[in-house]
């Protein structure tokens, strides 16, 4: 049976122990948790992922970035040291890492790269394993000015090459998923935001892209679904036997837009409308109907069948009921990993509909007599289908 692994932080490994996780990818949140043993009696910690730390550079809150040659690069390498000194004094055998950003309009994305495999093999241990998780191209956030550094198979492989110590992989799926689609017009939007000077022009510019793509994905949803489909088998393919943890939730690739009214604040983007699902997931948020599309069987399929699969879910407005959705998401898993034959429909017995209860903080059956309109207004969620 596949391993099915809840992500968490530090003060949720006894919830996670309740609703059936044995093990867990820990996240660390802020400098405080480096003080607290991360041992459980009853969850084994199978990987730490990293904390991006929280740094100043021109007045501006800023993630860490190992890819950057300056003081931001030196102290994101300081600060991903103590991740390392953390695992191994407490046994984890690997530590997650995003390997930075770049302006490519400044740098170029494989000067960047090799800055990052420089700064790995200094703080290299052989106790710890490093893991590379792919992340996500988007042209708000993720793209160009701030161009992540492995998004695909062939940016991996670079690192790989010019890194002389060993690494390992972390496939996120929805990554791959959202990547496949931002990627599509990508030399086209580029001209774009290398012309921007203000806010405003930023703004314009990300509306431009976000209609651009989501119509594309509308148009002739086979052909997305053919297109992400090609761009996960290809990363398997490639880098198979590197992968120790697969990512995955839930996620609609037809409504990756960005939540109405969102207004940034520090260097965190928007929770995408449609990223970040619970697993079977299909209901309204933020006044949008949305569904989980992943092939979670492609995943399945491509992988080593003792690869496990760690589950994150955080959609927009569903932190409060971040357990709820994991438990539920991960009966949604435990359903698809069974090596028997499945037949999935939007109406099988099990299915439920739900609704956040912010009172009691849980989500409860919602009584047939609650129209839909009322839904809607009350809550985020909604239905899951198993």
């Amino acid at each position: 049976m596949r391993r099915i692994i809840g992500k968490g932080w530090i003060t949720q490994l006894n919830q996670l122990a309740e609703i059936g996780f044995e093990e867990t990818e820990l996240q660390i949140r802020n400098e405080a948790d480096f003080e607290i043993n991360p041992l459980h009696p009853d969850v084994r910690i199978f990987t730490l992922h990293e904390w991006k730390g929280d740094f100043k550079v021109d007045g501006k809150r800023v993630w860490g970035n190992i890819g950057d040659a300056g003081e931001l690069g030196d102290k994101s390498e300081e600060l991903l040291g103590k991740h390392i000194a953390y695992a191994k004094e407490h046994g984890i055998e690997r530590l997650v890492i995003h390997p930075g950003f770049t302006n490519i309009f400044e740098r170029e994305k494989e000067a960047a790269l090799d800055t990052v495999a420089r700064r790995l093999e200094r703080i290299h241990d052989p106790a710890v394993k490093i893991c590379i998780e792919n992340s996500e191209f988007r042209p708000d956030f993720t793209a160009y000015s701030n161009e992540r550094l492995v998004v695909d198979a062939d940016d991996l492989g670079f690192l790989l090459r010019r890194c002389e110590v060993p690494l390992q992989a972390i496939v996120d799926i929805e990554h791959l998923y959202a990547t496949t689609i931002f990627k599509a017009f990508y030399e086209e939007l580029k001209p774009v935001y290398e012309k921007i000077k203000t806010p405003s022009d930023k703004a314009k510019a990300d509306n431009l892209a976000e209609k651009i793509l989501v119509t594309y994905a509308n148009e002739d949803p086979e052909q997305t679904k053919k297109q992400i489909s090609d761009f996960v088998e290809q990363y398997f393919r490639q880098w198979n036997s590197l992968v120790e943890a697969i990512h995955v939730c839930g996620s609609d690739y037809l409504n990756y837009k960005r939540p109405k009214n969102f207004v940034q604040k520090g260097p965190n983007p928007a929770v995408l409308i449609g990223s970040h699902l619970p697993i079977g997931f299909s209901g309204i948020i933020d006044q949008e109907n949305v569904e989980d599309r992943v092939d979670h069987e492609q995943y399945l399929k491509l992988s080593h069948k003792n690869t496990p699969i760690v589950i994150e879910v955080t959609a927009k407005g569903m932190s409060e009921g971040y357990i709820y959705w994991l438990k539920e998401s991960k009966e949604n898993l435990d359903e698809i990993v069974k090596p028997v034959k499945r037949e999935y429909s939007t109406n099988i017995a099990r299915s439920q509909n739900m609704i956040y209860n912010p009172v009691l903080n849980y989500c409860q059956p919602m009584q047939k007599e609650i129209d839909l309109i009322a839904f809607t207004t009350f809550s985020n969620h909604g239905t899951f289908n198993r």
